[in-house]
């Protein structure tokens, strides 16, 4: 009655009737069942109360424009439900480019981060060559049992300060039975030189009355691995054996005279 009385219509209860005139040419009326006035029909009130609602809108003042930063608010609000069902799916090829984006993680962890991500079960071949285990096959190393049978050789150099034959290099037999070392100086690491400096240790192998097996070398220059010292070893009946550097169980032994002999 409160926003009837205000919308400027007019009630009058009377003999358990009301009659409720919301223009000239409009009225409603009702009457009283068990305490509670009931106008009929509903349907006229309704649309009455639809016109109010719209004189009310002309008459209220126009909206305020929404400012920079409630719009920015508005673009941050999260995805409702009907955006997120209608999201699609990504295709395989869209799938697997991201898989390789995020640097192959695991599928669950993917479609956490990626909306519409699809999993094709498909096998990856850098996730399979990353897991796979890599097979060591160890040799046993044969040990030594009389001098001389195993010798290795290592070089260093070059030196700033020039001996008194001018020599910039050195180069150290080590035998693995023994610990026995021999050095020679080198005045470069040419192949002539560094198989004449083998020969003259031959020699003095000899006069011992041993006899050299096998040669361990790890050194890759050139000056070792050649064919002129490779012949030398074969008229010896002497075994070569090549080895990665760092890699051998004599190379402490080498870098520990290389400290002493420096």
């Amino acid at each position: 009655m409160n926003q009837l009385d205000l919308g400027g219509h007019t009630t009058i209860f009377r003999n358990g009737k009301c009659s409720i005139t919301l223009s000239s040419s409009c009225s409603l009326a009702g009457k009283s069942i068990n305490g509670i006035y009931i106008i009929v029909p509903v349907t006229t009130l309704l649309s009455s109360t639809t016109e109010n609602r719209k004189r009310r809108k002309r008459d209220s003042p126009p909206p305020i424009e929404p400012t920079i930063e409630s719009k920015i608010e508005s673009s941050r609000a999260p995805i409702t439900a009907k955006s997120k069902s209608t999201q699609k799916s990504l295709t395989i090829s869209q799938s697997r480019l991201w898989h390789w984006r995020q640097a192959h993680t695991n599928p669950t962890a993917i479609k956490s981060l990626v909306k519409g991500y699809t999993n094709d079960d498909s096998m990856c071949t850098v996730c399979i060559q990353a897991k796979d285990k890599q097979r060591f096959i160890k040799v046993p190393v044969k040990r030594t049992t009389k001098p001389f049978e195993l010798v290795h050789l290592d070089m260093c150099g070059p030196f700033s300060t020039l001996t008194f034959g001018d020599n910039r290099y050195y180069i150290r037999f080590i035998d693995d039975y023994m610990r026995y070392t021999s050095v020679r100086l080198l005045q470069d690491m040419h192949a002539e030189t560094c198989t004449s400096a083998d020969r003259s240790f031959q020699a003095r192998v000899d006069s011992l009355g041993y006899e050299i097996k096998r040669s361990l070398c790890d050194i890759g220059l050139g000056e070792y691995d050649n064919m002129t010292f490779r012949y030398v070893l074969v008229a010896r009946r002497t075994t070569y054996e090549s080895c990665p550097p760092y890699a051998h169980h004599i190379n402490g032994v080498a870098k520990c005279m290389i400290w002493t002999v420096t």
